[in-house]
């Protein structure tokens, strides 16, 4: 059986570094945090020594900022979380991890086009993520995991009931309800109707999709066309709000995938697994490493300069300097938002 398994690498290393009781001493090496890097390198080595392929997925500033300047703009830096990011993509970079990351783009792009490209190439899909935005991808072969425990994994079986807490959403059209009814923790507003309110848009969607005979297609749900036709169609909106919505479907839906991007999964025979294991043995993970199949070993001398060259930048102060943290953290998020919000 041929499993993917997706990591929306942010999320993880967030979740390790804040999520956790773990006192800060236990979660730094030599100064440096690790505890981010831990968090997803079990979890990826794991996917490894159960022969699956592996793809994760990185954030960059996105072109949503562009069409709405507030957009997750409550969300705090964290300078521990940027750091980790930066030595997980330069050194799984490394050990020939595909580390996708594209200037504009979300990791929830990249993660929908990979599902895209794939879905069909594997037997099962897993989305190790936490932000409910990636459920827009979850079909019949296509999970998303989280990495709270206290949340439940989302399938096709049980969408309408786990995707949002306290309410019913029908498989799959998240984003489309997302269009009608905001997203707190992205700071789109719930949209503002002359006539009718949001919660009855979204019902009134549905319907459509029922008449056509389109609930429950996959392709047809989750396609920003079929949502664009039915605000074309209706007769429900003045020209402005029909407006408003299409500038919605672009800050909700997954960005459309260059013709210049190629995504490739891999699998442990096609990576530098002493590379990998680095990395857990960095993060005292002898269970993973050896579940790798390899030796353990001590951390050689320039593993450990490097590893102290980037807890250097970040003690001293010049990895925020040279980063502009203050002015642009552009995929940090805040605890309370990405936690206790519902998207």
């Amino acid at each position: 059986m041929r499993n993917l398994h997706i990591f929306d690498v942010s999320g993880v290393v967030y979740y390790g570094t804040t999520g956790s009781a773990a006192s800060n001493i236990a979660n730094t090496f030599r100064k440096f945090p690790i505890g981010g890097i831990k968090t997803l390198m079990s979890r990826l080595a794991m996917a490894l020594a159960e022969n699956g392929d592996v793809l994760l997925a990185f954030d960059s500033r996105s072109f949503r900022k562009d069409l709405l300047d507030v957009y997750k703009g409550d969300r705090a830096p964290n300078r521990s979380v940027s750091a980790q990011l930066d030595f997980l993509y330069d050194q799984l970079a490394k050990a020939g991890v595909p580390v996708a990351k594209y200037d504009t783009y979300e990791a929830d792009d990249i993660i929908s086009w990979a599902v895209k490209d794939y879905v069909s190439a594997y037997d099962y899909i897993t989305i190790c993520s936490n932000d409910h935005d990636v459920a827009h991808n979850v079909q019949n072969k296509v999970i998303m995991k989280p990495f709270s425990r206290n949340d439940a994994i989302i399938s096709a079986i049980n969408f309408e009931y786990t995707v949002q807490k306290g309410k019913r959403i029908q498989f799959n059209t998240i984003s489309a309800y997302k269009v009608f009814m905001g997203c707190s923790s992205d700071r789109i507003a719930v949209f503002k109707s002359a006539k009718y309110n949001s919660e009855s848009l979204y019902r009134c969607f549905l319907n459509f999709l029922r008449e056509h005979n389109l609930d429950g297609n996959y392709g047809a749900t989750t396609d920003k066309k079929t949502l664009a036709i039915f605000i074309n169609t209706s007769g429900l909106f003045t020209e402005s709000e029909k407006e408003e919505l299409y500038k919605r479907i672009d800050l909700v839906y997954p960005a459309e995938k260059p013709a210049c991007i190629s995504l490739r999964p891999v699998n442990k025979n096609m990576l530098d697994l002493s590379s990998i294991a680095e990395i857990l043995i960095m993060c005292r993970d002898r269970a993973s490493v050896k579940n790798l199949g390899v030796a353990y070993f001590d951390l050689s001398d320039s593993f450990l300069h490097l590893l102290d060259s980037y807890s250097q930048s970040l003690n001293s102060g010049a990895y925020s300097v040279d980063r502009n943290l203050e002015v642009d953290p552009s995929y940090e998020l805040d605890s309370a938002t990405f936690f206790l919000k519902e998207f």
